[in-house]
This record gives C-alpha cells, structure tokens and sequence, in this order.
C-alpha cells in the first residue's frame, strides 16, 4: 500500500498549509506549487498519517484525537516505525484503519475544552 508523502503547517498569518517539510538554518518551512516556500510555525508541523477517519478527514502526527472517551495525540514511533495514538500517561494504541475511523480530530489542546 503506498500513501502520499505530505505535511501539513500553520503559517505565520494563521492559514494551515499542505506539501513537502523543510527544515533550513533552524526556521521550518512548508513548499507547494500555490505559495512556494512558506514560513510555518514549527510545533503545527506535522506528517500525513495515511488514515482518514470516517468523515474523511486527514490524520497527521500531533494531532489530537477522542475516541471512546479518551483523548490521544498521534505521535511516530521510531523504534516500531509506525504511528500510535498516546495518552497523558504514554500508554499507547498503534493507529489503524480499524481505530482512526472512530477519531474525533482536533488540531490543538485546547479545542479539546468544548468538547467536555
């Protein structure tokens, strides 16, 4: 199975932007064909999952997610080489077509709140 490579960032403007990561001289940048290279906050960056939940929307690592009740943040495991969802205590699920359909996304703790 092949899955396109992609990243996501927040510019400093607030829009979120899609397409390919570059880390140059310390600043975090993300390159499209619409807006070239563009300067992004460097903790909203993050890598395309793969997975999609129901409603279609992309998962990417740093995301938060609830599902059954629990909140998770979606994190890359070096050591395994795959994505697992993490709780506050470093528990974790590995992330699969089976679980990520369930996710309620959220792209920052505090959105979480409203949820509550």
């Amino acid at each position: 199975m092949s899955r396109p490579i992609k990243f996501r960032g927040l510019t400093l403007a607030g829009k979120m932007i899609e397409g390919c990561h570059c880390e140059w001289q310390g600043r975090h940048y993300i390159i499209n064909d619409i807006w070239g290279f563009i300067l992004v906050v460097p903790e909203t960056v993050g890598q395309f999952t793969g997975l999609c939940n129901l409603a279609g929307k992309e998962i990417y690592g740093g995301h938060i997610v609830k599902m059954f009740h629990q909140e998770y943040m979606v994190v890359w495991d070096n050591r395994e080489a795959g994505w697992y969802l993490q709780d506050e205590y470093k528990a974790r699920i590995k992330l699969s077509h089976t679980n990520c359909g369930h996710c309620n996304i959220h792209e920052h703790k505090h959105l979480l709140e409203a949820d509550k």
